[in-house]
């Protein structure tokens, strides 16, 4: 066999190590059934042919990943050409095969069959060789079929794997577009609120609309991780609370409070993200509003655990002046409030609270 150094094609999937391990346990035992001392699979990569796979036999001449050049008579031509098996009991008596490449290490006899991809394209060949006719190899003919048959099996499960990875790519890149879209969607609309909030006078109007600000960047934000998670499906949740606290603390402009937080690594998927960053954009700016009054300093803290039989659980608390005893917070007329206690039922979860030394708002999902 003449020994070239191609450059190979790429078109088709790669083949994992994981099968070239099953094929070569398959020409082992091929080569054992046989009782040949070459089988090798083929692998066609225009204009050259190269052993793939190469039995583990004594008396095989040929290594893996030896390349030959196509249109030089080799038996493994002829069955790719017509896509049929070809068996040539003895090269030697046989004059359209005496002078084959083959025969130059001694080869006469081959048994091979066609290896196709699920598309219809050639992969190559799986046959056998030996150095005498041997009879007992052609009865193995059905035999040599099943096993090509197994090849091709694996080629129809590679593709369908190398399919699913590429709609999976697809979905990956289409879902950080929506959520880069969205992200940038949001930020207009916060954009046009800042706009609007900037044509009024009204200081309770003004502040409405900075609320409502907040809560469409607590929003953009999960899109924003989301954009730059592995998985684009979830994002570190206690990640997120400190970056979007940075950004209520700093939209407040309150001094003398400080924020401590205390998260175990928890992913939520944006819609339960989506929620609980409103949820916890109320209570904080709740916090930072109402809780210290004047001048006062104080602290807020968020802590998000992993509770018992898979829940999770955040507290949001505060040691400022404690919520009014005279207020319900699951009633209130605040529309913050509101909020918090709709969204927390809409991802099935509870909320209580608690009013020593300061507010503790846990919720629990």
């Amino acid at each position: 066999m003449q020994v070239t150094s191609p450059s190979l094609s790429q078109e088709k999937p790669v083949i994992s190590e994981e099968t070239v391990a099953k094929w070569q346990n398959l020409v082992n035992l091929m080569a054992r059934a046989c009782q040949v001392p070459v089988g090798l699979i083929m692998k066609v990569e225009k204009p050259y042919i190269e052993v793939f796979v190469r039995s583990a036999t004594e008396g095989n001449p040929y290594e893996r990943g030896e390349k030959a050049s196509l249109n030089t008579g080799l038996y493994c031509e002829r069955v790719i050409e017509q896509r049929v098996p070809l068996l040539v009991p003895d090269a030697l008596k046989d004059p359209e095969w005496d002078h084959n490449p083959d025969i130059k290490l001694g080869l006469t006899y081959y048994l091979g069959f066609p290896i196709a991809w699920p598309d219809g394209d050639i992969f190559g060949t799986i046959c056998i060789l030996d150095y005498k006719d041997n009879p007992h190899a052609t009865d193995q003919k059905e035999l040599m079929a099943e096993f090509s048959q197994v090849v091709e099996r694996d080629l129809r499960i590679i593709i369908q794997g190398a399919e699913r990875e590429r709609l999976l790519r697809e979905k990956e890149l289409l879902l950080k577009e929506i959520h880069h879209r969205v992200k940038g969607n949001l930020n207009i609309v916060s954009s046009l609120l800042a706009l609007s909030a900037a044509g009024y006078n009204d200081p309770r109007l003004q502040e409405a609309f900075r609320e409502s600000q907040n809560r469409i960047r607590s929003i953009a934000l999960v899109h924003e991780k989301l954009y730059g998670s592995a998985d684009l499906a979830s994002i570190d949740f206690g990640l997120y609370l400190k970056a979007i606290v940075a950004v209520l603390f700093e939209s407040s402009a309150r001094k003398g409070i400080s924020f401590r937080m205390d998260c175990d690594e928890i992913r939520l998927e944006a819609d339960e993200a989506v929620p609980l960053a409103l949820v916890t954009n109320e209570l904080v700016l709740n916090a930072l509003k109402y809780a210290f009054p004047g001048d006062s300093e104080g602290e807020v803290a968020i802590e998000l655990r992993s509770g018992d039989k898979g829940k999770i659980v955040m507290t949001v608390r505060d040691n400022g002046k404690g919520f009014p005893e005279h207020l319900d917070f699951r009633n209130s007329p605040s529309l913050g409030l509101q909020l918090v206690n709709d969204l927390v039922k809409q991802i099935g979860g509870t909320i209580t609270m608690a009013g020593e030394s300061g507010t503790v708002f846990t919720i629990q999902w």
